[in-house]
């Protein structure tokens, strides 16, 4: 079963594997097929381009793909769970960039895009959330 590791009952948060790998499922083209790509790129045995080496210390390691057997037309990237070793870690998604939208996108998209996002272009990032465990009366742990 695929639940988020957090919860119990178990929640639809983060997707993960029995083996406590992350799921991320493959977004429709053409942002999913990019996306796998890049892990590809940066994480291929045969990567030797400096900048991707570089990049991998700051990326959760890219562990292959998996699709359920019960939904065989879906696909997930199996990632690093960089979280796991925490007891109660704060996470947030950070957007960073200028534009929220793919450069294929319609005028329409854009336009949803910029109202939706009115600051991204300005100041160049976006929170899109964040998750943080406060342990009440242990300030400074």
């Amino acid at each position: 079963m695929l639940h988020c590791g957090f919860c119990t009952p178990p929640c639809a948060g983060m997707l993960q594997h029995p083996d406590g790998t992350v799921l991320k499922q493959l977004q429709p083209p053409p942002r999913g097929p990019r996306e796998l790509n890049f892990y590809n790129m940066v994480f291929g045995s045969s990567c030797h381009e400096h900048v991707f080496l570089e990049l991998r210390k700051f990326l959760p390691k890219f562990l292959g793909t998996w699709t359920p057997t019960t939904s065989p037309n879906e696909l997930y990237l199996k990632l690093e769970d960089v979280t796991r070793k925490f007891n109660k870690p704060c996470i947030m998604d950070v957007k960073i960039g200028k534009k929220s939208y793919d450069p294929d996108a319609s005028a329409e998209k854009v336009q949803q895009q910029i109202s939706k996002y009115p600051l991204m272009e300005e100041i160049g990032f976006l929170v899109l959330g964040m998750r943080v465990e406060e342990d009440r009366g242990k300030r400074g742990k």
